[in-house]
């Protein structure tokens, strides 16, 4: 499954771009199709944050890059808006990853939306200015920027 949604994922992001369609619909079209993975393989992502402590560090590692994967194509999606200046350019890979922690949070803590939102559309709707808040938001002076690159931080 994580392979067919990196897949499509790429679709979407490669159709978009190439179509040179607005920023925000190629953000807004990845971001649905990854929370309505999200809430296809709700169990497995729930089971991944259970047992990831007890797993072998090949198939931990194997995990990681899988999670990597669709947080580099989510960064895609942000690259491509900051590219327009729509989006601020800074601190993508961390961006992408919050964002993938707000999605799984849907998996996660799935039982706390009970009563309060009644699909994986609604919580999008929700979570929609505070991500949009977080991709039009420059880092903050003087605070040392994340490095890309995974390398490690500098001033």
């Amino acid at each position: 499954m994580e392979q067919e949604l990196v897949g499509t994922l790429r679709t979407l992001i490669g159709e978009g771009t190439r179509a040179g369609v607005g920023p925000e619909t190629v953000f807004d079209t990845v971001f649905a199709q990854f929370l309505r993975a999200v809430d296809t393989l709700h169990r497995f992502i729930e089971l991944a944050y259970q047992e990831s402590k007890s797993l072998s560090a090949a198939a931990r590692k194997e995990l990681i890059v899988r999670e990597k994967r669709v947080q580099r194509l989510l960064g895609e999606a942000i690259r491509y808006g900051a590219e327009r200046g729509r989006f601020a350019a800074d601190d993508i890979g961390l961006k992408a990853h919050n964002i993938m922690v707000l999605g799984h949070a849907w998996a996660i803590r799935h039982w706390m939306f009970a009563g309060v939102m009644d699909s994986v559309e609604d919580y999008r709707e929700f979570l929609r200015p505070l991500v949009y808040s977080m991709l039009e938001t420059g880092a903050a002076g003087g605070r040392p920027m994340i490095d890309q690159t995974n390398q490690g931080v500098h001033k």
